[in-house]
């Protein structure tokens, strides 16, 4: 049974913060604290995971995307060590043991066959920056709209976004939703950058 990843030494909870301040869901009342407050501990406890080297986050990473809502994003520095292929990827989560939920969540996603369904389409865009001597240069722009479910584990599906090989150094991701999606409402979807297991 796959084990969800925990949180990794060197995580600090002002990444949680960071990254929800990018993602727009702080506001400047009381009603907004506590919305923060209660995002800092959802996130903590939903298996943010990642770890640092002089600043950058370095892969595997994953944290919760808010892909059903128009505008929500995500920024982050990443720092990689060895050049080879990287996953982006997200996770459509459920509850484990739970055969309806499960069955709910698979009409989203689709099936994984060559020519099958697709599930409904999330229009999302990517793009990856270098930040070091290429500071600026543009790795990737893209937007994407429909994704292949390519596996599921005990309590998610997972589609792909795309995968690029990556010379090491310090890159910045940024990613965005380009659409409400009502039919994602209630499901949390994670935002995951692995290596590639294709040799």
């Amino acid at each position: 049974m796959p084990v969800r990843p925990s949180v990794k030494a060197g995580f600090e909870l002002r990444d949680i913060y960071m990254i929800l301040i990018r993602q727009k869901v702080i506001q400047r009342n009381t009603r907004g604290l506590f919305s923060l407050i209660s995002l800092l501990i959802f996130a903590w406890l939903s298996g943010c995971s990642f770890e640092r080297e002089n600043g950058f986050h370095k892969p595997p990473l994953e944290m919760p995307f808010e892909l059903q809502k128009l505008g929500s994003n995500i920024e982050i520095e990443m720092h990689i060590t060895e050049y080879k292929e990287y996953v982006f990827a997200l996770d459509f989560m459920y509850k484990e043991n739970d055969q309806a939920d499960r069955d709910r969540v698979k009409k989203l996603v689709g099936d994984s066959s060559h020519d099958g369904d697709f599930g409904i389409l999330t229009p999302l865009h990517l793009k990856i920056s270098a930040i070091d001597a290429l500071e600026g240069k543009t790795i990737l722009d893209h937007e994407f709209k429909k994704l292949k479910l390519v596996s599921w584990g005990a309590d998610n599906f997972e589609k792909h976004i795309t995968g690029i090989k990556l010379k090491p150094g310090n890159y910045l991701i940024m990613i965005e939703s380009l659409s409400n999606i009502p039919e994602l409402v209630g499901t949390q979807v994670t935002f995951r950058v692995a290596y590639s297991t294709r040799l």
